[in-house]
């Protein structure tokens, strides 16, 4: 599936060839790109090992969606997106942070993408207990605090978009 684009409109089609209808688009404003779809999300057991969480993606390949498990032991996945709130188009710097739910993300312009993992081995370990707490990123969750025997670590990352900006010119 490809999409062709410009500013004001978009067409879609899957044969290699954009209708001749839509040909008349300006070659130079417009783009033809793949359309690429992932979905990720945590599963409760891993290919290899049952009972071990991981993290898997489905991609569109063709008409199909490929199931395939990324990495095991990711028990913990969370999103948000930092967005420029202030009136008039923003001031390019981030107010607050998000979730995909709220209803601020639709009237203001994302700036970055927030990615917050809790990974966890997948063997116990003897003797060691991980009594610490987790925090996610979604302050509507409860933290987690595991009290088991796998060993832990959380990582995050913030990841600043490059947003297309036509200038005006007058």
């Amino acid at each position: 599936i490809q999409v062709q684009s410009a500013l004001a409109e978009a067409h879609m089609f899957d044969n290699g060839s954009l209708h001749t209808k839509y040909t008349e688009f300006d070659t130079e404003e417009t783009g033809t790109h793949n359309v690429i779809i992932n979905a990720w999300y945590i599963s409760r057991d891993s290919n290899s090992m049952a009972g071990v969480p991981s993290l898997r993606r489905r991609t569109l390949k063709g008409s199909d969606m490929v199931d395939e498990e990324v990495i095991a032991g990711v028990e913990n996945l969370q999103i948000q997106f930092g967005i420029d709130t202030d009136l008039g188009g923003g001031d390019g710097s981030i107010d607050r942070y998000v979730d995909a739910e709220d209803a601020a993300l639709a009237g203001n312009k994302i700036l970055a993408v927030r990615i917050w993992l809790l990974i966890r081995s997948t063997e116990e370990e003897h003797g060691f207990v991980d009594g610490r707490t987790y925090t996610p990123l979604d302050a509507t969750l409860d933290p987690i605090v595991p009290d088991d025997n796998f060993r832990r670590i959380q990582a995050s990352k913030t990841i600043f978009v490059r947003n297309f900006q036509r200038e005006e010119t007058f």
